[in-house]
């Protein structure tokens, strides 16, 4: 399902986001460390400012 909205959304930190709000974290391919720490990273900010 987020490949073919991965693909039509350029943008990634707007897709970030969009999945930090909707929970949908947990059904990302994780590939890279570093890239898994920022969305976690972000997620608890998100979590935070609420």
């Amino acid at each position: 399902m987020l490949s073919p909205l991965r693909s039509a959304n350029v943008d990634t930190e707007k897709l970030a986001r969009a999945a930090i709000k909707y929970g949908l974290l947990k059904y990302l391919r994780h590939n890279n460390r570093k890239l898994s720490h920022k969305y976690l990273t972000a997620e608890r900010r998100y979590l935070m400012s609420k």
